[in-house]
């Protein structure tokens, strides 16, 4: 994941000056995104992932599992609030991985670990901590395996993963999980069984899509899952309902042109708006175009986003403040970056 991310910034700075000479949204797009209201530079350094909060916080967190694995909390000024390593708090510990990370109204931090113990037994759950690290308590989840967490008005835990139990044996498992505050199921939903056996909808490609993390959230009444693997949009409602199941939703991102997308960044806004970062590709990976596009209508159609950004290659679209003002992960290298929030106009 670091290799793939630092990839993103060689290539934006090669290819800078030919997306000011040839910009890839239309110059005459309804939507703009206008330049950066306030910048802050982070202190400290980016190996990993990023994910804004709608609390109002950047979650920074490395996954790896052969070293210990690392979180970061970054306030909007894009000052360290808290570095913990999670799972120095679990005893009897040989290995683990942390796997996303999500923060409630409380400021308490939920992280999604999977660890081994050292009797070799693998287990999976949702640590609770405090801001300064401190293990407030353990949400047992085996056997079904989150990769994904989000948090409703409400305070509930939503979490979009698989049964290692039955992956291979049938297909009738619940792939998003509802719990409670205090961690008491709710709601199982969106079976396995809606989709093809022979792909994998937490996969990060299809034959469709090079590359795509797997994107989940809450916006208002509605939960939103983006499953690369199938190429599927699937919405719900906050009862576990199926509200709708979009096939395909970016394939009209670059027109008839297109030949391979890859989705770098993908947010959730009210209204069933959508707002997603994109290439295109050939098949020998080339790089053909960069955009930001919206729509209104989940896919069905889209509107290339202008823009006159300081580095656009270079900025990660990683979430909103308001429907009106985006947050960008700008990299300067491999140990800098910067928190820009950008006025968008629709």
């Amino acid at each position: 994941m670091r290799k793939y991310y630092l990839g993103i910034l060689v290539i934006g700075t090669v290819m800078v000056g030919a997306w000011r000479q040839q910009p890839a949204e239309s110059p005459q797009g309804k939507m703009m995104i206008r330049p950066a209201i306030k910048s802050n530079l982070l202190d400290g350094p980016l190996e990993g992932k990023s994910k804004w909060d709608k609390n109002g916080y950047m979650l920074h967190f490395r996954q790896a599992s052969d070293e210990q694995p690392l979180l970061r909390v970054y306030n909007p000024q894009g000052q360290l609030v808290s570095r913990l390593y999670p799972l120095r708090t679990l005893a009897d510990v040989q290995s683990a991985g942390l796997i996303d990370v999500a923060m409630t109204k409380n400021r308490t931090l939920l992280v999604v670990v999977v660890a081994t113990s050292t009797q070799n037994k693998m287990a999976s759950g949702v640590l609770e901590l405090d801001l300064n690290g401190s293990l407030k308590r353990i949400i047992k989840t085996d056997p079904f395996v989150p990769q994904k967490i989000a948090i409703d008005d409400d305070n509930n835990i939503w979490l979009l993963g698989y049964d290692w139990q039955q992956l291979r044996k049938n297909h009738n498992w619940a792939q998003v999980h509802k719990l409670s505050p205090e961690g008491k199921p709710l709601v199982s939903t969106l079976s396995r069984s809606l989709f093809p056996k022979e792909f994998d909808p937490l996969n990060i490609a299809s034959p469709e899509i090079r590359h795509s993390n797997v994107y989940f959230g809450v916006v208002g009444e509605k939960v939103y899952a983006w499953l690369s693997g199938v190429n599927q949009l699937a919405i719900l409602g906050l009862d576990g309902q199926i509200l709708q199941l979009v096939d395909k939703p970016f394939r009209t991102l670059f027109g008839r042109d297109a030949k391979v997308v890859e989705i770098l960044s993908l947010v959730f806004l009210p209204k069933d708006r959508l707002v997603v970062q994109a290439w295109n590709l050939d098949g020998k990976g080339t790089l053909f175009a960069h955009g930001w596009f919206f729509s209104a209508n989940l896919g069905q159609t889209w509107s290339p986003m202008s823009q006159n950004l300081q580095d656009p290659l270079a900025a990660r679209l990683i979430g909103w403040t308001s429907p009106a003002e985006f947050v960008f992960l700008r990299l300067v290298n491999q140990w800098t970056g910067v928190l820009e929030f950008c006025p968008v106009v629709f």
